[in-house]
């Protein structure tokens, strides 16, 4: 029944060039890229919107990317990168269709747009690793209270307390890397974005795409990603302010809160 409706799992990787050279005339600025191995068979795609790479400049400058499975005869990783903009929401970024999930995988993917980053790793995953080693139920709380906190001295209280219910954590984390992990030690500023959890949302929204040959897939996700385009550029429009309807809900319920003081003499 796919192959009726969306067309031949095997001929369907014939069509990608084609599919990224018609992308590419109608979106300007798209950037796209295919890659065969040395027996001329499919080994990795990228494709990112102009419309993505435009409002980049007006995201939180940090990219969370996160991959699945694909459901189809010759399987594969799609991998998402996404972004948070000035209103809140989750931005595509960009999709890579890739032969394994691995580092050679991941860095090419990045690396198609992004030449220069600082690597972190999704604190929620990090922390289901720590479970696997360290069962106290104190944990979850003592762990994000790490992650978050502003300063050295914050970090070490909360750690001294991890490290009172779960002996040799520190070494554990220590391993991975606290400028990872911590918004302490980052390199770069975190934006409250410690986890994978935009681009993995991205992934359930496109969810039962997995199933469809890959030429038909990356079309459905330019449709839908067109749609998302078009419809916030519309809403954009009607804005009668500088900030964002995000930014407006956050400066009016924190006004409804604020208490008027009088000075006394």
């Amino acid at each position: 029944m796919v192959k009726i409706l969306h067309g031949d799992t095997v001929e369907s990787y014939a069509l990608i060039l084609g599919f990224f050279d018609k992308l590419v005339e109608s979106n300007p600025g798209t950037c796209i890229a295919l890659e065969m191995d040395d027996s001329g068979h499919f080994k990795f795609c990228f494709m990112a919107f102009g419309a993505s790479i435009e409002g980049w400049k007006y995201c939180r400058p940090i990219i969370s990317v996160d991959g699945t499975f694909l459901k189809c005869k010759f399987g594969g990783i799609p991998l998402t990168a996404s972004s948070q903009d000035s209103n809140n929401q989750i931005f595509p970024l960009a999709f890579a269709i890739v032969d394994s999930e691995n580092d050679a995988s991941w860095t090419w993917h990045v690396s198609i747009v992004f030449s220069d980053v600082e690597y972190c790793v999704c604190t929620e995953h990090l922390l289901s690793n720590l479970k696997l080693h360290f069962k106290d139920p104190l944990l979850d709380k003592y762990f994000f209270s790490c992650t978050y906190a502003y300063t050295v001295e914050e970090l070490e209280y909360h750690m001294r307390c991890m490290e009172s219910v779960c002996s040799n954590i520190r070494d554990y984390l220590s391993s991975v890397g606290f400028e990872k992990w911590s918004r302490t030690y980052s390199r770069r500023r975190r934006y409250r974005m410690m986890t994978s959890n935009c681009a993995e949302s991205v992934h359930s929204v496109f969810k039962d795409l997995r199933e469809l040959p890959v030429a038909t897939m990356l079309c459905s996700i330019k449709d839908v990603l067109q749609k998302w385009f078009y419809e916030r550029s519309k809403a954009a429009f009607t804005m009668k302010s500088h900030l964002t309807c995000w930014a407006e809900n956050i400066l009016h319920k924190d006004s409804n809160l604020s208490v008027p003081v009088s000075d006394r003499h």
